[in-house]
């Protein structure tokens, strides 16, 4: 698995966020949630959703993290109750693209960043994020980007 390069320009999300380790299976219902929220949201650029993930503090593997289900927004203001804005700021991203269902994810991941990511001569940055557009679908054949913020290594 190979990703693609891509540059993006600083953008800004609007959501809903959890908080906590993952084991507690909350990101779904946090997306369910969402979901049903989606058309609240002012000024949304497209029906494209995206989750970002930002490690806080401790171990990445167990530590606690910040997920925050959202949308793309061109200009943030009016946020809904329950709702933060997030600004991603603009990076180089290596762009993974995971096919098939959300319980093989695991090993998607694991590839990115045990195998990928020591070889690549880069180093990630302490986010990532997932895109989801109209190629997912909850099928075998289900299929969204993963982009990993990437700069050399020092």
């Amino acid at each position: 698995m190979e990703p693609r390069m891509v540059e993006k320009d600083r953008f800004f999300l609007v959501g809903m966020e959890y908080y906590g380790t993952g084991k507690d299976n909350r990101i779904q219902k946090l997306w369910e949630n969402f979901m049903s929220r989606l058309g609240e949201i002012h000024h949304a650029i497209s029906r494209e959703t995206w989750g970002f993930c930002e490690m806080l503090y401790g171990d990445p593997d167990d530590g606690p993290f910040s997920y925050i289900a959202a949308a793309p927004v061109r200009v943030v203001e009016h946020i809904p109750r329950g709702m933060l804005a997030k600004e991603v700021p603009a990076s180089k991203f290596a762009v993974f693209t995971h096919i098939g269902s959300l319980e093989a994810l695991p090993k998607t991941y694991a590839h990115i960043y045990n195998v990928w990511l020591p070889k690549s001569g880069f180093q990630a940055d302490n986010f990532g994020m997932e895109l989801y557009d109209q190629r997912f679908n909850f099928t075998p054949t289900s299929e969204f980007d993963i982009y990993v913020p990437i700069q050399d290594k020092v």
